[in-house]
């Protein structure tokens, strides 16, 4: 399945299912980009003191946490044909798991971004299954969890930044309607991601079998 197979997909999937995941998706996502907003932490430091502000950044990261893992799942479930917003909370089922992951995803980008964009770039793309995998699979383990998605995103990173910066170009134009386009396009963007993992874990499924 190729980018435009998987937009043609993602269409398709959402046609009907609109009115169930705009307001859930558009939510996770606003809420995540608050949590993670670096003028709102570096305001907290500046006017409440450093412990307001590192326990304000703790509790962003599990916010971000708990809903990449909860917006990976949902995405999922949409591709499944099940749309079951429950899954937005399965981040809650797995918090330590996934604080730890989400903080090993950033350090691994951050390095990579010190020895230069390209590979902080490429880190970031290798990396990008974990929350799938952790979404299915609340068991894995934390390291397991990266070598899979390494394996998964063998011969395929390249398709998903041509997918990702698709997507990145669409948001840049949500500018010109007051970000109101965001409403369908958060799900599309979700939606097309697990698609994705759809494809390259059952690729990855079908090598170790």
């Amino acid at each position: 399945m190729d980018n435009t197979e998987i937009l043609s997909e993602t269409k398709r999937i959402l046609k009907d299912n609109y009115n169930k995941v705009m307001v859930p998706f558009f939510l996770m996502v606003i809420l995540s980009a608050i949590a993670q907003n670096q003028d709102i932490i570096t305001n907290i430091y500046d006017n409440y003191g450093m412990v307001t502000g590192t326990v304000y950044s703790l509790i962003s990261v599990v916010v971000t946490a708990v809903i990449g893992v909860g917006l990976a799942s949902f995405s999922l479930s949409i591709v499944e044909g099940r749309t079951d917003t429950n899954k937005l909370k399965d981040g809650l089922n797995v918090v330590p798991k996934a604080v730890v992951i989400y903080l090993l995803y950033v350090v691994a980008i951050v390095v990579g971004v010190l020895l230069l964009i390209i590979p902080g770039l490429i880190v970031g793309i290798m990396f990008s299954q974990v929350f799938f995998i952790l979404s299915k699979d609340p068991d894995v383990d934390v390291i397991d969890a990266f070598k899979q998605s390494a394996a998964m995103m063998n011969g395929h990173k390249w398709q998903y930044f041509w997918l990702s910066l698709r997507y990145g170009l669409y948001f840049v134009l949500s500018i010109f309607t007051l970000f109101i386009w965001t409403l369908w396009l958060f799900p599309q963007m979700y939606t097309s991601y697990a698609l994705f993992h759809a494809k390259v874990s059952g690729s990855y499924e079908k090598q170790i079998v």
